[in-house]
């Protein structure tokens, strides 16, 4: 029997043990004196926080799981009943239908499908016999609560970043919703302090680099539509009437994110005059005009950081793709200068 005044040394199984039979809060209330080690005791803390973490899951499957309730009672949510196979008809009457017959079956009574899989859902719709039924996604869905004024502007943002969050791949990137966290970013020494929003767009953008979920020239609309918004919000940051130094620090970052040559191994496809080639000249070309309707003052400060950010950081770093944007800047001048003797010749 241990004496009530002991010093006890635990070891990580006994740790274990206890912890498993719920014993281990029982030392609070004896004489006892336990000692482990500091590895253990950190461990254990993290297992106490899980443990927490998982109590909060169960409560929302709980709400969950009362929401259907709700939606059934009502009628707004209904079950597809359970079919026989149709490859199994004549075999056997008692095979169940497999999970992508059931979902062709349960269309065919549908109006329209809300489809994460990105198996079904890079299609617009599914046309079954002489039916076509849209397929949309949990962002479509998020989309129309929006417009239907059902949710606010924070409330959808706050959706995309917990879908981000989780893992959710090709969730587009708006200007508005760009510079909606960036207007409540703080900037530190000229730094821009991104909010959780920012750094899930920044580290869901990695992972679709990493696990190449983007495959090109597939996906090309979606990734053209996604570097064209960061170029424009980079842009439209000096249209704004905030200070330099915020100007430059957004769009310092917003130029870490605008990276054409990340991309390059999503093609299927490689060649010479791929992205690996010159995602560079794409990136710094895409920058090299000024927004439109700036002041001359705002212009010369948007040139000032085109080129400490740029440009020269390009001529240092990779002087062959600087060579090569400087000659398809030229071959554009002397375009343009054509085009104008034409139109002045003709007496236009």
């Amino acid at each position: 029997m241990i004496d009530d005044c002991s010093t006890i040394y635990l070891d990580s199984l006994s740790l274990t043990y206890l912890m498993a039979i719920g014993m281990l809060d029982k030392f609070k209330n004896t004489k006892l004196s336990v000692i482990v080690h500091k590895s253990e005791f950190e461990n254990f803390k993290k297992l106490r926080n899980f443990d927490s973490t998982i109590r909060e899951a169960d409560i929302k499957i709980e709400e969950i799981r009362n929401k259907f309730i709700a939606g059934i009672q009502s009628g707004k949510v209904a079950f597809s009943s359970m079919q026989i196979s149709i490859l199994g008809t004549e075999k056997n009457r008692d095979e169940t239908v497999k999970p992508i017959e059931e979902f062709f079956q349960t269309l065919s009574v549908s109006d329209a499908a809300l489809v994460d899989d990105r198996f079904m859902n890079k299609h617009s719709n599914i046309t079954i016999d002489d039916k076509s039924i849209p397929i949309y996604t949990s962002l479509d869905f998020i989309d129309t609560l929006y417009d239907n004024k059902v949710i606010t502007k924070d409330k959808k943002f706050a959706c995309r970043a917990k879908l981000r969050e989780a893992g959710f791949g090709l969730v587009p990137i708006s200007i508005d919703e760009l510079n909606h966290h960036l207007a409540k970013s703080s900037i530190v020494d000229g730094i821009l302090r991104p909010t959780k929003e920012l750094k899930l767009i920044k580290e869901n953008l990695s992972l679709l680099k990493i696990n190449r979920l983007i495959k090109l020239p597939r996906d090309a609309d979606w990734l053209h539509n996604l570097l064209q918004n960061l170029a424009s919000a980079l842009k439209l940051q000096w249209t704004f009437d905030i200070s330099t130094d915020i100007r430059c620090a957004r769009s310092n970052w917003l130029y870490g994110l605008l990276d054409f040559r990340g991309w390059s191994h999503c093609m299927d496809i490689r060649s010479e005059d791929g992205m690996a080639y010159i995602g560079e000249i794409i990136r710094a070309n895409a920058l090299l005009i000024a927004p439109e309707g700036l002041i001359q003052e705002v212009k010369n400060q948007y040139n000032e950081w085109l080129e400490d950010r740029v440009l020269s950081p390009l001529n240092n770093s990779d002087m062959v793709s600087y060579v090569d944007l400087v000659e398809s800047i030229k071959y554009r001048v002397e375009a343009i200068a054509s085009e104008d003797l034409l139109e002045g010749g003709s007496g236009e």
